[in-house]
């Protein structure tokens, strides 16, 4: 098995119990809000959504206020998923772990090829095109994904996009078809980040706490 087929898992192959689905409607319904991340680790392995951990919790605390701290932003959006409202979505860019650590039973990697992948994780390059060969090419097989993943979503110009972190901004800027809409460049959830932000990313995180609100007011109709 090879790197690329890990990468490209859809949850039919080799790897489909490292897989953590995005949370969307899967049929285009249209979204008002889409939060774009990284990778799932081990809760969301666990919980087979993306952000169920603490990150999550802080996430929809920061998004929220006041909500009970045993709830994830993954959580309750799965939740609104059940009663069929769509307008908030969470995407990973790549739907199985990027870090070894995530993973706790037998590692579907080997030792080169998880150095490989932390590799392109830790890049911190701008845009995948810029990658030296080797990650591009692990880099090009997420990219690839992702726009099939971001094609089905139903995202218009009014709706608001936040990558989450360098690395989720690089694919961003990188999609062969960017939808058009507003972007926000976010920190990534972890690690308190969002509460510790200043500047001007503080000033777009309250826009994207705004636009959460919106869609939650929405949402609850």
């Amino acid at each position: 098995m090879t790197v690329d087929a890990y990468l490209q898992e859809t949850g039919s192959g080799a790897y489909a119990d490292f897989l953590v689905p995005d949370l969307t409607s899967g049929h285009g319904s249209p979204v008002d809000l889409v939060l774009l991340l990284e990778s799932p680790h081990g809760d969301e392995l666990h919980a087979k959504h993306p952000l169920a951990g603490r990150a999550g919790r802080d996430a929809l605390a920061f998004l929220a206020g006041n909500v009970d701290a045993g709830i994830s932003l993954g959580e309750e959006v799965a939740r609104r998923h059940k009663r069929g409202d769509f307008r908030v979505a969470i995407v990973n860019v790549s739907q199985v772990p990027l870090q070894r650590q995530a993973i706790t039973t037998a590692t579907p990697l080997d030792d080169k090829q998880w150095t490989a992948v932390e590799g392109l994780r830790r890049s911190g390059a701008r845009e995948v095109q810029t990658l030296r060969a080797a990650r591009r090419q692990y880099a090009e097989c997420l990219l690839s994904d992702l726009d099939r993943r971001v094609a089905l979503l139903g995202i218009s110009p009014t709706t608001t996009v936040a990558a989450a972190g360098k690395f989720a901004q690089m694919f961003w800027r990188s999609l062969s078809s960017a939808p058009t809409c507003a972007l926000l460049e976010v920190p990534h959830p972890a690690r308190r980040q969002w509460t510790r932000a200043a500047g001007d990313a503080a000033g777009r995180l309250g826009l994207l706490r705004e636009r959460f609100g919106v869609a939650s007011t929405a949402l609850s109709k």
